[in-house]
């Protein structure tokens, strides 16, 4: 997916959602270039360890060579043999926040040195 490339300095906040018409600050728009992430699989994050069946979800700038709609190269970024999320548009690209723990499929085959 992509992100903006202040990504990291982004906060996901639920609780803070404000209509912009009811909002006494002023509307900046500024070009924000996007970067192409993955998101990587860790057992720990910030200090805090995840629980067995769970790993924090962790942003990290990837560079894409050739893709189509389905498949995409990834020229650099990751390691051989680092779990990546996989998954639908909207959860990727909508839902999924820097930092975010994540449920395990079949936890017994994603085993890890991690």
């Amino acid at each position: 997916t992509s992100r903006p490339e202040n990504y990291k300095d982004q906060k996901k906040d639920n609780n803070d959602e404000k209509n912009w018409k009811e909002s006494d600050e002023s509307v900046s728009f500024k070009k924000v270039k996007p970067v192409d992430v993955v998101f990587v699989l860790k057992d720990n994050f910030e200090g805090n360890k995840a629980e067995d069946n769970q790993k924090y979800a962790l942003v990290k700038e990837i560079s894409v060579g050739i893709s189509g709609e389905n498949y995409y190269e990834v020229k650099s970024g990751l390691f051989e043999g680092e779990m990546i999320v996989i998954g639908g548009y909207r959860a990727l690209s909508k839902e999924l926040s820097h930092g975010d723990l994540v449920m395990l499929k079949n936890q017994d085959q994603y085993k890890t040195d991690d």
